[in-house]
């Protein structure tokens, strides 16, 4: 056998070995307590997103920890390894070969649903009809551009746009020159202070914040552009934030606009009636739903939506959340999540595993 074949058989059986899944335990263990503990300052969303839907946790912009998808991806390898290594079919062997199974199909199926699942809000007031929900931490920058009757619409996640990027959105060309995740924007007195601006920037100050890591908090992100038309011409520099409700017009037939990442559908929701109900003498809910009718085409069906009765249409799972505005808005929660049956699966595989071997020893003890 060649060098490089030895190398390899003896990569085999150091990853399939005991030693890597219990380094792979620990390493999960570890990450759960310190994201448990980081929890009191990240808030639930970042440090899931920090700690275990990442490859690996940063300090002070250096990998110190490897994330969950690493430590995952770990612990799968080694499990799949171990069993190709120590193969032996037999009726003896199915209850252990069911419950390592079940463990394997748990840690794919967390994988793929950090990447795939979705999770955003639809806030609708009785009588309107909503198409599209939003998320609460993701922020989209948008260009509109009138073509005759029609709109285009360019849209880019800014998740991955950092300072000094160039972005090419339909007829425009967008550097970013300065950009805050969290700020407010404050109305100035004398309009001549930013001549070298245009639009909102000439009329409103940028005020940074410290970004609010609660759960159902939504952070305001603001960014100073330089646009350019494709043919070169400069348009100038603007302010564009979340913070405002109205695109601002670029030249005579685009606008520009930051605001929550959009999410549209094949189907229209409409609220016809939202019900509130407290606890006599308090203002605690007892009781709050939504009545709604989903239009699909020729399809016209209604739904009445509370807490813990969700509404599951396309692939999507619509959840009562909150409610505002005297109780003419209703809040609901979407998670849209196509591995979402996976954990039910591996508990069912885990659980017949289990039975066939409580059963199989129950037999030799006889």
């Amino acid at each position: 056998m060649s060098r490089i074949g030895v190398l390899l058989k003896q990569a085999f059986h150091a990853v399939a070995g005991l030693k890597i899944a219990v380094v792979g335990l620990v390493l999960g263990f570890v990450l759960v307590l310190v994201g448990t503990l980081d929890q009191v300052n990240l808030g639930i969303y970042y440090t899931v997103k920090v700690y275990f839907k990442s490859w690996w946790v940063y300090w002070h912009g250096w990998p110190v920890f490897p994330g969950g998808m690493s430590v995952g991806l770990l612990l799968g390898v080694n499990l799949v390894l171990a069993h190709i290594k120590r193969f032996q079919w037999s009726m003896k062997k199915m209850g252990i070969w069911l419950i390592h199974s079940s463990l394997l199909v748990l840690l794919i199926g967390g994988a793929i649903s950090g990447f795939v699942s979705q999770e955003s809000q639809m806030i609708i007031r009785e009588g309107d009809t909503q198409w599209y929900s939003e998320s609460v931490h993701d922020t989209e920058l948008v260009v509109m551009q009138a073509q005759g009757e029609t709109t285009r619409v360019f849209q880019i996640d800014m998740a991955n746009v950092q300072a000094n990027d160039s972005i090419v959105m339909g007829p425009l060309v967008i550097t970013v020159e300065s950009r805050l995740n969290n700020a407010i924007l404050r109305l100035i007195d004398d309009a001549n202070r930013w001549q070298s601006a245009q639009g909102a920037g000439r009329y409103f100050s940028v005020e940074p914040r410290p970004v609010d890591r609660r759960p159902d908090a939504r952070n305001h992100m603001a960014l100073w552009v330089r646009i350019h038309t494709q043919d070169g011409t400069d348009l100038g520099r603007f302010l564009v934030s979340s913070w405002l409700n109205h695109p601002q017009w670029v030249g005579d037939r685009a606008t520009i606009a930051l605001r929550p990442t959009r999410y549209y559908y094949p189907y229209a929701v409409t609220l016809m009636e939202f019900t509130h109900r407290q606890h006599p003498g308090t203002t605690i809910p007892s009781y709050f739903s939504s009545d709604v009718i989903v239009t699909d085409g020729s399809f016209r069906q209604p739904f009445h939506i509370y807490m813990n009765h969700p509404l599951r249409y396309q692939g999507v799972t619509y959840f009562q959340a909150s409610f505002d505005d005297a109780d003419t808005v209703s809040i609901l929660q979407l998670v849209k999540n196509p591995v979402w049956w996976s954990p039910y699966f591996a508990c069912l595989v885990l659980g017949v595993g289990l039975l066939w071997h409580m059963v199989l020893m129950m037999g030799r003890l006889r």
